[in-house]
């Protein structure tokens, strides 16, 4: 799912949750009016409150889908997981407030006793709002969302909240209206739960806090299974928003050219990517190992590429060379050379001035194979001498 699908995905589920927050908080004031609920009048306003974090949802969704740009090279995803930081905050100040108005209300005593009015609005408003916790979980998680999924436990909060006001005016209808207070009580509880669940996640992801084992795992697997990856050290993970950035050491054959050495951590790159959900970017450093158990000493490649080029300039019939490689053969180097030759020579001559060179490029030290092309275009000569 690129970021334009997260955001219109996000858009749509918090709109439905923004309709439906304006919609309850209307009924269960006219509920609590008629129905001479206080507990479902105080639900009603928290209901209205719930659009200021709709609104926070979709602002912080919207600027953290942003592509990357010079000064963020990140990207804006610590935006989201701002967002979720407040939405755990306006949890935390919901719980505090309906702490104090249960306190108030057990120092007070039930000013009236509810009726049926009321215990439909606020069975109503538990199904509506356990409704929109559902399909906000689910959406949060199809699109890896944390301010989502923040959002959705925000209905939960509502949902709870309204069983309050459902159960204090059941006991009130029943001749115990204490209960009304005390049931707010236990939901002032388990709201401020979440909330600091919910600070404390986005708080980790603010500091650059490891992803969970599990995910580390994967990643470990990933690079296991990259042919050419000896071994791995420093792996370092962190949140960007809903993306994980990995930054990992690998060890590769110190043998291998820079050419190989830079495809296998590619390879590295493509394979976390591919089987990690939701990682977005990897840093692969190479670092030189060894996987044959001995010591590897490391063949000067610039002063063997000169002494090739002088090689292949001795030869009369050489007008250039170009594109000299290497490849590693246990001790030695296996050289290819492109070279270009005098357009008079007969592809008879041309092979046998070939054979020549390939003489003269072995007997360099520790090369012990080269692989001459000849490039009839490429007429430049280049001497790295």
């Amino acid at each position: 799912m690129n970021r334009e699908e997260k955001y219109l995905a996000g858009k749509k589920v918090t709109l439905i949750g923004a309709a439906t927050n304006l919609l309850l908080s209307i009924l269960k004031m006219a509920a609590g009016i008629f129905g001479r609920s206080e507990a479902l009048i105080a639900d009603a306003v928290h209901s209205l409150s719930d659009l200021v974090s709709d609104v926070v949802v979709l602002v912080s969704l919207k600027v953290s889908q942003r592509p990357v740009d010079e000064s963020r090279p990140y990207g804006y995803g610590k935006v989201e997981t701002v967002g979720t930081g407040i939405l755990g905050l306006i949890l935390i100040a919901v719980a505090i407030e309906m702490f104090w108005d249960a306190v108030k209300t057990i120092n007070e005593g039930v000013s009236s006793v509810p009726t049926g009015v009321a215990l439909a609005g606020a069975f109503f408003s538990i199904l509506a709002n356990e409704l929109l916790f559902r399909y906000s979980i689910k959406v949060g998680r199809r699109v890896h969302s944390p301010s989502i999924l923040a959002n959705a436990w925000h209905h939960r909060s509502d949902a709870l909240s309204s069983v309050a006001a459902l159960a204090g005016a059941g006991a009130a209808m029943m001749g115990w209206p204490i209960f009304d207070p005390i049931a707010a009580l236990i939901v002032t509880v388990l709201i401020l739960k979440v909330g600091w669940e919910i600070i404390s996640e986005s708080f980790k992801d603010i500091i650059d806090t490891a992803v969970k084992k599990e995910i580390l795992d994967q990643i470990i697997n990933a690079v296991i299974a990259t042919e050419g990856a000896i071994d791995f050290h420093d792996l370092k993970t962190r949140k960007m928003g809903s993306d994980i950035l990995v930054d990992i050491h690998i060890e590769v054959d110190s043998r291998l050219t820079v050419y190989d050495a830079h495809n296998i951590a590619d390879n590295v790159r493509d394979n976390i990517v591919e089987k990690v959900q939701h990682v977005a970017d990897v840093l692969v450093h190479l670092d030189p190992g060894d996987d044959s158990g001995s010591i590897v000493y490391a063949i000067p490649e610039k002063e063997v590429m000169e002494e090739v080029g002088h090689a292949a300039e001795s030869v009369d019939e050489v007008i250039g060379w170009t594109d000299i490689n290497f490849k590693y053969d246990d001790d030695s180097l296996i050289v290819s050379l492109s070279v270009t030759l005098k357009p008079e020579l007969t592809i008879s001559e041309a092979y046998d001035v070939v054979d020549n060179i390939k003489k003269q490029v072995t007997t360099i030290d520790r090369v012990s194979n080269a692989i001459i092309t000849i490039d009839m275009e490429k007429g430049e000569k280049r001497n790295n001498a």
